[in-house]
């Protein structure tokens, strides 16, 4: 069995996760970070994206990240973010049809229909549903 680490995901909101995992990844401002077990104490920013996780009973899990930090010590994870969504209150199709629409907006940059500002907004907004959208892939896959 793997050795565990304690791992708490909060918001201002809630506290979204409080369990044992045998590893953790986070998308940390210099590239993607996995901490494991007796990991060195560490202290991170964290960008946009997805952090993954293993819990006790084996099964990977996916939550999409705005931003945060990441602190470990002692074998016990605490992310703080910013907003966390996870993957059950991720819908497909709701994230289709806003990708399809930010797409247009991408699009209404060519013609002068979108503003540098709004175009801004779309292009990191495609990204955050790029990053959503493979969660839900990932989450239907391992069900």
């Amino acid at each position: 069995m793997a050795e565990l680490v304690e791992l708490e995901i909060i918001t201002a909101q809630r506290m979204l996760v409080r369990t044992q995992v045998s590893e953790v990844y986070v998308p940390a401002a210099n590239g993607q970070a996995g901490i494991l077990h007796h990991h060195l104490p560490y202290t991170a920013l964290l960008g946009m994206g997805e952090v993954s996780y293993v819990d006790a009973s084996g099964k990977r899990h996916g939550l999409f990240l705005r931003q945060g930090l990441v602190e470990t010590a002692d074998n016990r994870v605490v992310i703080l973010a910013e907003r966390v969504v996870t993957a059950d209150e991720l819908q497909k199709d709701e994230l289709e049809k806003e990708m399809r629409e930010v797409k247009q907006a991408i699009r209404g940059a060519l013609s002068g229909e979108t503003s540098p500002e709004e175009l801004e907004s779309a292009l990191a907004r495609e990204r955050e549903l790029d990053v959503m959208q493979k969660i839900v892939k990932t989450s239907a896959a391992s069900t």
